[in-house]
């Protein structure tokens, strides 16, 4: 019995349903790349792989992502659905000013199905971690303290390779555990909005020293103003009169 591909679609479609309820209280990204994968015939980049991930926005820190990876030019169909994984990590980035920003990520996964280019029987089990590396093409709106963005879209180059192990299903003729690396370039896209966080305080500046000075020579001239005696004007006597 060769792996039940719509089990495996189900088990995709709620995982995407659940990343979707996430996405819309925090950060989120959508991330599409292709590479090359263990036990690949030939040096074409046959795997590809989509993926989001929820994260921290302006504030660097825990991250959780999902991603789903499809064999490209497999002898008996075009795409094959091969296995899906969600992780958890942590990402930091050297914030500089544009054009540049470097970034880093890592973490662990934890996935069902079967490796590239291994035909499991039924479902298998997978562990590995993740390491991906992140270059601003676009966007600032994660490091500019005093803007307020409904929304912003960043967008990254990522180089990313995650390596691990799967188990073999009980029965399987494949080795109970086998190990497979894949690396990948992607595209990432992250939508990011200031909604749910308070608009940045902006402080009035303070008066210089001579704004003072002079502030103050007003105030004492207008005193001054206030405090003159009035003058009475008289009228002119008429002529020849004392």
């Amino acid at each position: 019995m060769r792996l039940d591909r719509a089990m495996l679609g189900a088990r995709a479609a709620g995982l995407a349903r659940l990343a979707l309820l996430a996405l819309l209280a925090t950060a989120c990204s959508a991330q599409l790349g292709g590479g090359w994968a263990t036990r690949q015939p030939d040096g074409a980049p046959r795997v590809l792989r989509l993926g989001g991930q929820l994260e921290g926005g302006r504030d660097p820190g825990a991250t959780l992502n999902a991603r789903a990876t499809l064999e490209i030019g497999n002898e008996e169909r075009p795409v094959v659905l091969r296995n899906v994984a969600v992780g958890a990590g942590g990402q930091g980035r050297a914030l500089s000013h544009e054009p540049f920003v470097f970034g880093l990520e890592g973490g662990v996964e934890l996935g069902v199905g079967e490796p590239s280019y291994v035909d499991f029987e039924s479902p298998g089990a997978y562990l590995g971690a993740r390491l991906a590396m992140l270059f601003r093409l676009y966007g600032d709106a994660d490091f500019e303290p005093n803007q307020y963005y409904l929304l912003g879209v960043l967008v990254d180059l990522v180089p990313e390779g995650t390596a691990g192990a799967w188990t073999a299903p009980e029965g399987s003729a494949d080795p109970a555990t086998l190990f497979e690396a894949v690396g990948q370039l992607a595209l990432r896209v992250t939508i990011l909005s200031d909604l749910t966080r308070s608009p940045p305080r902006v402080e009035p500046p303070e008066p210089k020293q001579s704004d003072q000075a002079g502030a103050a020579s007003d105030a004492t001239s207008a005193a001054e103003a206030t405090h003159e005696p009035r003058r009475i004007a008289r009228a002119p006597s008429p002529r020849g009169r004392p």
